[in-house]
């Protein structure tokens, strides 16, 4: 998402505009993920359903993370395609492109999905879920949202700042992909495995 925001940013046509088409679209998604991950929360967190299920939840997401971290390492890394200078601008197809790669995100997806359950399971009220709602929804859209808001907040100065960090995620991107996976598949495990045990 952030390499995405960054090759939009760097058009000519209405960068953005179409920037913020982009995180338009990936919001747009990442709602509609919360609502059916929230729904699935319902039948395996709440105080009347076994902890178990739960736990063999979390545990499945975190054997998939080990899955995409491997694959992150091992697959080559796939090269920055410039924006095409001079186009017109089309916000439905750039808020169509968010929607897409949020929509096959799986590392998101797999990292979400636990966050709400684990939201909707706390017991706390109904304010205070609301709040860690928006706070997770926030910190997820971050790579959607931070470009657009530091470039028309910087202006070009942020934007060379910006390519930078482009091309350090660039360089970075599977050993940076990798380590979060991991991360937080052994964070879900150590979660999980006590209650299974």
């Amino acid at each position: 998402m952030l390499g995405l925001q960054l090759v939009v940013l760097s058009g000519r046509a209405s960068p953005l505009a179409r920037s913020w088409s982009v995180a338009a679209g990936a919001g747009a998604v990442l709602l509609g993920y919360t609502v059916l991950a929230a729904l699935a929360a319902e039948g395996t967190g709440r105080a009347s359903s076994p902890s178990e299920a739960g736990a063999i939840l979390k545990l499945a997401i975190a054997g998939l993370l080990v899955a995409l971290g491997v694959r992150a390492l091992v697959r080559p890394p796939k090269p920055r395609h410039a924006a095409p200078a001079g186009a017109a601008p089309r916000l439905w197809r750039t808020f169509a492109i968010g929607a897409a790669l949020m929509a096959t995100n799986v590392t998101t997806i797999a990292l979400y999905f636990p966050a709400v359950h684990e939201i909707r399971s706390s017991g706390v009220g109904a304010a205070d879920e609301a709040i860690a709602f928006v706070a997770v929804f926030t910190i997820t859209m971050i790579p959607a949202i931070a470009p657009p808001l530091l470039t028309g907040a910087g202006g070009a100065s942020a934007r060379r700042r910006l390519e930078r960090l482009g091309d350090w995620m660039s360089r970075h991107s599977r050993a940076v992909s990798a380590t979060v996976a991991f991360g937080f598949a052994a964070f879900l495990a150590a979660e999980s495995l006590p209650e299974l045990a």
